[in-house]
């Protein structure tokens, strides 16, 4: 009602509105249609009791406003949400960033287009040369010779399960297995080789490895310290390429870091370096040495890089861990950097024209960000900006397929 008594009567064609009386200003959405949604019926009448100082006030309009609406929640106004395209809520995912049209989940943020199709599709075994600065792939990664953990086996290895003490199973086992466990520079080194661990003798191996671990270091999801060898050797046993894998595997599966890791004269083929390259790449701490040496790894490197020795490669340059990097001396406004190359030992396998590997990798990313060194004692770094540090023994001492 008007405060003449009578009823406003609207333009012709004009739709019918109703103000708010909040005093903000602004028009209810409520007013040109019923509670239903339908748009036809009874207009609702508004009832705000704001008492601001903008709209047009009614007769009805009461004196002693609360500043509140009856209908509660901040004045009785819906938002509405903006709603965000299928490409923008997968680019928002974290740990994602777009490429392109297409999402790379756990990708680096500062990835470019070409690094990404080259680290995540192609190449032995994913990895990619990072075209300058280093392409870190998710450890999720479900492609061939993939990198780090599996979605089923981080699983598997965050699941409690029942726990063999072998040393109770065992005891004689156990017990010889502790006279070849000796205290080291950098941690326990557990050295079997020279026919000491054949492959019927592995299993025995991983059960007392995890039993030692157990009862020395404790469980390390609830004490919180990693597993930690300093050497693991296991050299001229004459392993099998399956046994090899078996035992990578699991230390890939208990998180055993190990800092020397020394398979030299065994039957280590393509299979045991992809085991090898996905240890390596799980593992949180770097390795400083790796013997692969008088071996039967296969490899023709004029037929480029789809090899396993330069899928290895590939994953320490691109892993966080590498090279290993010290503070030198402070000489003037300049802080020295050390780096130290990671020793792999290759001699004695059947890789033919094994110094293309090295320039294949000098031609890609260019000496600043890979070096390769002729022995593994730390140098001084000039850039800082190694990706890759190595020593690569024996390329030119191979032995010729029969």
């Amino acid at each position: 009602p008007c405060p003449g008594g009578g009823r406003r009567t609207p333009a012709p064609g004009a739709p019918r509105r109703s103000r708010s009386r909040s005093g903000s200003g602004s028009r209810s959405r409520s007013c040109s249609r019923d509670r239903s949604g339908s748009g036809k019926g009874r207009r609702p009448r508004s009832r705000s009791r704001g008492g601001g100082g903008g709209g047009r006030r009614g007769p009805r309009r009461r004196a002693s406003g609360g500043g509140r609406s009856r209908s509660g929640g901040g004045g009785g106004r819906r938002r509405r949400e903006s709603r965000a395209s299928p490409k923008e809520a997968v680019a928002a995912l974290p740990g994602s960033s777009a490429v392109g049209s297409t999402a790379v989940p756990g990708a680096s943020p500062n990835l470019g287009a070409a690094s990404a199709a080259a680290g995540w599709f192609g190449g032995y075994g994913g990895y990619g040369w990072g075209y300058g600065q280093p392409y870190y792939p998710p450890h999720h990664a479900a492609h061939a010779g993939a990198c780090g953990w599996h979605p089923a086996a981080a699983v598997a290895a965050a699941t409690p399960y029942a726990y063999r003490d072998y040393a109770q199973e065992k005891p004689q086992a156990y017990q010889a297995f502790l006279q070849y466990v000796r205290p080291g520079t950098h941690g326990f080194e557990i050295t079997l080789s020279d026919g000491m661990c054949r492959d019927h003798h592995v299993a025995d191996l991983l059960l007392c490895l995890e039993s030692w671990f157990y009862r020395e270091v404790g469980n390390p999801k609830v004490g919180g310290h990693p597993w930690r060898l300093g050497c693991l050797n296991l050299s001229r046993n004459g392993l099998t390429d399956e046994s090899v894998v078996r035992v990578l595997t699991r230390l890939k599966e208990l998180d055993v870091r190990s800092r020397r890791l020394l398979f030299d004269g065994n039957l280590t083929h393509k299979l045991g370096v992809v085991a090898l390259t996905e240890y390596v790449w799980g593992c949180q701490e770097a390795i400083a040495e790796v013997g692969l040496a008088d071996s039967s790894i296969e490899v023709n490197a004029a037929l480029g890089d789809e090899d396993p020795i330069s899928s290895l490669l590939r994953c320490l340059y691109n892993h966080a861990c590498y090279p290993f990097k010290a503070v030198g001396e402070q000489k003037g406004d300049k802080q020295e950097t050390l780096v130290t190359p990671v020793l792999i030992r290759l001699g004695g396998n059947f890789i033919t024209e094994g110094q293309r590997i090295v320039d294949n990798i000098a031609e890609k990313v260019g000496s600043k960000h890979a070096r390769f060194c002729e022995t593994p004692d730390p140098y001084v770094s000039e850039s800082g900006q190694e990706f890759l540090a190595a020593c690569v023994q024996g390329l030119h001492r191979q032995r010729r397929p029969a």
